[in-house]
């Protein structure tokens, strides 16, 4: 115990003067997330002993009070730290006919990366809240945890033989758009859409409120997001290579349609090879 509040020590020595860098294995010992928050641990020790270095040059080897593995370490000790990153989630909507998720009520295979680090392994499972804009991950234990969204970048969904991938925006000075969205293409020229449920309202007595789901979609053109509603919305934002987009879409019966935005991909990816 004493050695272990030894290292809490030196960390908060060290932090201050720069980013430390701990080389050797992941000590188990002692909080992942002290570890993040400092520097990161490269494997360059024996198993049992590792270094954290500050900009001043002064460094400790430690060896920790209790073994570990250095191949777990990385997984199962800071990984879980960085993936578990949220909150137990409630169910505050059990009373509501239908589903609050997009897909499906039941976690979804997928992937998702969290501050730059990508969790893809089999047992991942994963679904969307589209009332909360929120993603919730089943854990190894059974519950159901919603992901901190501030770490989250992107993840995937799996779904009728289908990956979907969705990535975490933030609104800037041009689009007020913001939150998790399905990206279909993304080139020159992008397209994505945002789903979203909302709650009606029972008309009688009888009825009980019910979830209802509607999506926008949007065309990215030198950086700024457009809702598009149909085919014509999407050949005026590309007028600049008019006569050729026109073609196309007759050469090639390409229509669009709200129920399957990705039509249109082959669209933008010709177009994007003409700018």
């Amino acid at each position: 115990m004493k050695r272990v509040l030894f290292l809490f020590f030196l960390l908060a020595l060290l932090a201050p003067l720069s980013a430390v860098t701990v080389n050797g294995p992941c000590p188990t010992n002692i909080p992942a997330a002290a570890i993040i928050a400092t520097g990161a641990y490269t494997p360059a020790l024996p198993p049992s002993t590792f270094s954290i270095t500050g900009r001043s040059g002064i460094s400790a080897i430690v060896t920790p009070t209790l073994p570990f593995s250095s191949s777990d370490a990385p997984q199962d000790s800071i990984g879980k730290q960085i993936l578990y990153n949220g909150r137990v989630w409630r169910n505050l909507y059990q009373y509501i006919d239908g589903t609050q998720f997009l897909l499906s009520s039941d976690f979804l295979h997928g992937s998702v990366t969290m501050n730059g680090i990508t969790f893809n392994s089999r047992e991942l499972m994963l679904k969307l809240d589209l009332i909360n804009d929120e993603l919730l991950l089943l854990t190894d234990k059974g519950s159901t945890l919603q992901l901190n969204k501030q770490m989250v970048d992107r993840f995937t969904l799996s779904h009728d033989g289908k990956q979907l991938l969705f990535r975490n925006l933030d609104a800037d000075s041009l689009n007020d758009l913001k939150g998790y969205v399905h990206f279909i293409h993304e080139g020159k020229t992008a397209l994505y859409v945002k789903y979203k449920k909302e709650i009606r309202l029972r008309d009688g007595p009888g009825d009980r409120d019910t979830f209802i789901q509607t999506q926008r979609i949007y065309l990215v053109k030198d950086g700024i997001a457009h809702q598009v509603r149909n085919r014509k919305n999407i050949v005026r934002l590309l007028r600049d290579r008019k006569t050729e987009v026109k073609d196309f879409i007759r050469t090639n019966h390409v229509r669009f349609s709200g129920s399957n935005p990705g039509s249109v991909t082959p669209l933008l990816e010709y177009y994007d090879k003409l700018k």
